[in-house]
């Protein structure tokens, strides 16, 4: 049975697999909430966290539930107000992020079935203040589970 902390550490490892160029494996990551700390972290990085809380319903009549786990995958780049010069970078790393995951199962998360792209802002607008662009990608995470 998987768990979130699997899902989430088999995002982040496929992430990793697809060599982003310009941004160091270090810095693709798992947390709690999509957002960094200055002191703590380099940008450009993809922070991988949950959404909302799981959905569910069920698939089978011997108890298997579908769980569906939202999934944040965000590209968090530096940009000074500057939302032209890198965008086309970081918007090849949403394609390649997209691609990786989307119809896709997970090593080391075996009882994820299907993923599936859920549409969002490309830009959080409530990062706009920042020096920072938050590009959020939402992904729904399909596990079948016996509880």
């Amino acid at each position: 049975m998987a768990n979130l902390t699997d899902i989430l550490d088999a995002v982040v490892t496929k992430v990793k697999s697809i060599s982003l160029a310009g941004i160091s494996s270090a810095n693709i990551k798992a947390r709690m909430l999509p957002k960094i700390h200055e002191e703590l972290d380099a940008v450009p990085c993809v922070i991988v966290s949950t959404l909302r809380a799981e959905a569910w319903e069920p698939i089978d009549m011997e108890g298997t539930d579908d769980i569906v786990y939202f999934v944040n995958v965000t590209i968090v780049a530096a940009n000074n107000f500057d939302f032209v010069s890198e965008s086309g970078v970081y918007f090849t790393w949403r394609e390649r992020i997209r691609k990786a995951l989307e119809g896709h199962t997970l090593a080391g998360a075996p009882t994820v079935w299907q993923i599936d792209y859920a549409p969002d802002a490309v830009f959080d607008p409530a990062e706009f203040n920042n020096m920072y662009a938050y590009q959020p990608m939402v992904f729904e995470v399909h596990s079948a589970e016996v509880p």
